[in-house]
């Protein structure tokens, strides 16, 4: 079940919106008799109070979920966050420059760049980076990582041409297209890739794929 933290809102002056996260949990979990998997999309444009001193309560059982079968917290949550993705994309551009391939990544140094990030950039020497709210965020992650209620951080890597390449191949078998290397190229050169100096990753992943081969060759 996907949950976005933006989804509650405190227009109302008086609004718990720990009360109504609760409330959604609860009932998520009295429609669904299986484990529950939340995903809170985009944690950092969300309501920073709700990601720290309301959503973990109810997960270590200081505030549990009550449902018609009584108390559960049989639930995974899955947390996405965009912060710290420039630092990624850094490491993993060394380690392919130096003729390495993206499986030669190392999750635990990944894992080590963002808790750097987070931690550099909740000093106040660096806090002119970003935003308050965005500085809140971090806090309350770095706060998550010390209670060690993240049991795993999962760095997603950005997309290479080859893998956009592959994406446009399957989109266009899909649909019946002649699959040529004009094509492929007609269609990768409205990608766009970073960094420009050495144009590596796709910006967008292959979300735009299913539409650049409609506009192309629909």
């Amino acid at each position: 079940h996907r949950v976005s933290l933006r989804d509650f809102s405190d227009e109302d002056e008086g609004a718990d919106l720990g009360l109504q996260l609760k409330e959604h949990f609860e009932e998520k979990f009295n429609e669904c008799s299986k484990q529950l998997f939340f995903v809170i999309d985009e944690a950092e444009s969300g309501h920073t109070d709700l990601l720290y001193s309301k959503l973990i309560p109810i997960l270590n059982g200081e505030n549990p979920v009550r449902t018609n079968e009584g108390v559960s917290n049989s639930a995974m949550v899955i947390l996405t966050v965009n912060l710290g993705a420039e630092d990624l994309y850094r490491h993993v551009e060394k380690v392919l420059s130096r003729g390495s391939s993206r499986t030669d990544v190392k999750h635990e140094d990944l894992n080590q760049e963002f808790k750097i990030f987070i931690q550099r950039h909740i000093e106040s020497k660096a806090r002119d980076s970003y935003s308050l709210d965005t500085l809140k965020v971090l806090q309350r992650i770095h706060l998550l990582l010390q209670r060690n209620a993240i049991d795993a951080t999962v760095p997603f890597l950005p997309l290479e041409k080859v893998h956009v390449r592959q994406c446009a191949i399957a989109n266009m078998r899909q649909k019946g297209i002649k699959v040529t290397s004009q094509r492929l190229d007609q269609l990768l050169s409205g990608v766009e890739f970073f960094p420009a100096q050495r144009p590596l990753f796709s910006a967008s992943g292959c979300k735009r794929m299913d539409k650049l081969v409609d506009v192309h060759f629909g």
